[in-house]
């Protein structure tokens, strides 16, 4: 009797054994050969039609001993995964995640993530480095800023569409002409754009080689400049519909303004989240792209993201793996990063053989990590805002003071998660596991 209980013993042990709970619970049986290793990713928008969930899967499946499961966030994290917060969660700490450049350098600061053993300079296009040179990620969404405008409206003044070298000098003489006319040009004083003026168009920077002193940048005399530039375009979101997007009414003028022709010309993004409507450039032959002004010489400040490897990896072998086979199994990995954007962002494949793409490709190409974004979700620094900028320099406080007084703020800020690197979040909500 003894030994038939030991046996039964046995048996349900390896039963056991061969079995794992999945992220809801439940009960998973593996091969008969023993147990997978697990791969865990943590991803932000992604889902399982996109192409950087294919080539993860391609390169499970020559993987026969690993089993890839990932893990989706719709929105991006509050600031981040608990696991990366040095808390926990009920699942095992992910191996890779989806992060910006500036969560990666303070990460890597705090010893939560991996240098990574990349060094192939083909490679390093397609990498976020640390201020030291150090390798931290890989790069999985570039949005890149571009120029929008409306054809028929540049053709009634007299106007030649923007061409790929066209300069500072064309693209504000266009600005001058339009907005005489009485046309809405849409270039906000927001941080994005402020940078991306403060280095094309006054040759200055809003932070150091560090990617967190801003002192002494944000508040140069070229980012004074560059401010002062974009309050002259006066653009003012009151001149634009108040829209019901949701719940809540809000001004959304990209992109209905410009689809109902309220607006002749803009600098923007071209990749955000869906609202219920196409992407700009499958709408109609009203609308066209253009690159920054300025020709080859133009950096364009794009929000990024990339993939880092947890320090608390169970398997940093197989999180390295993948990540080289994403560089190295890629003919084009701009275009495959580009794409796996529109599809996180969007939810839809691209139209590739259009004008359109291959100008925001172009831009794609030329992108560096925009400094004042810390998450997926946007802009977490409690800095100027556009109406607070626009608004105070209308009434007579210059640029030089708000920035000056931003730059002080966002110091101390950085200063403070140098130290101790656990600011309050909001658990993100994870959506589905792929």
């Amino acid at each position: 009797m003894k030994s038939k209980c030991l046996v039964i013993f046995i048996i349900l042990s390896f039963v056991l054994s061969a079995c794992r709970t999945d992220d809801y619970g439940n009960g998973i049986l593996l091969e008969e050969e023993g147990l997978k290793d697990t791969l865990t990713i943590e991803l932000v928008g992604h889902d399982s039609n996109s192409l950087l969930y294919q080539k993860m899967m391609s390169f499970a499946e020559n993987q026969p001993n690993l089993e890839v499961r990932v893990r989706r966030y719709s929105y991006g994290y509050n600031t981040s995964s608990a696991w990366i917060m040095g808390g926990g969660g009920p699942d095992d700490p992910p191996d890779l995640l989806e992060i910006t450049p500036n969560q990666m350098k303070l990460w890597f600061h705090h010893d939560k993530i991996e240098a990574l053993s990349i060094r192939e300079p083909e490679h390093q296009d397609f990498m976020i480095h640390s201020p030291d040179g150090y390798v931290l990620g890989v790069v999985t969404k570039i949005n890149p800023l571009v120029v929008f405008y409306n054809r028929e409206v540049l053709r009634r003044y007299g106007l030649e569409s923007p061409i790929n070298e066209w300069d500072w000098v064309q693209f504000e003489q266009v600005i001058k002409v339009l907005k005489e006319n009485g046309e809405n040009v849409y270039i906000l004083a927001d941080p994005y754009l402020l940078e991306w003026v403060t280095i094309n168009r006054f040759g200055g920077r809003i932070v150091d080689s560090s990617g967190t002193v801003f002192k002494g940048y944000l508040d140069s005399e070229e980012g004074v400049q560059a401010a002062e530039w974009l309050f002259s375009i006066n653009t003012r979101l009151e001149d634009y519909k108040h829209r019901l997007i949701g719940s809540n009414y809000t001004y959304v003028p990209m992109p209905y303004d410009l689809i109902e022709n309220n607006i002749a010309l803009a600098v923007y993004h071209p990749l955000y989240r869906k609202q219920g409507h196409d992407e700009i450039i499958e709408l109609n032959d009203r609308i066209g792209i253009a690159p920054l002004p300025g020709g080859d010489e133009v950096i364009n400040p794009a929000m990024m993201s990339g993939l880092v490897i947890h320090k608390d990896s169970r398997n940093k072998e197989a999180a390295m793996a993948l990540l080289r086979y994403l560089l190295e199994e890629s003919n084009d990995f701009h275009r495959d990063t580009l794409v796996q954007t529109y599809q996180a962002i969007s939810g839809k494949a691209p139209n590739e053989g259009s004008d359109e793409w291959s100008i925001i490709l172009q831009e794609a190409k030329r992108s560096v990590p925009v400094t004042l974004m810390m998450n997926e979700g946007g802009i977490q620094w409690s800095i100027t805002s556009y109406r607070s900028l626009y608004h105070a320099m209308k009434n007579g406080q210059s640029a030089k003071e708000l920035l000056q007084r931003d730059a002080e703020k966002i110091d101390a800020q950085f200063e403070e998660l140098k130290k101790d690197f656990n600011p309050k979040f909001r658990k993100p909500i994870m959506t589905a596991i792929i």
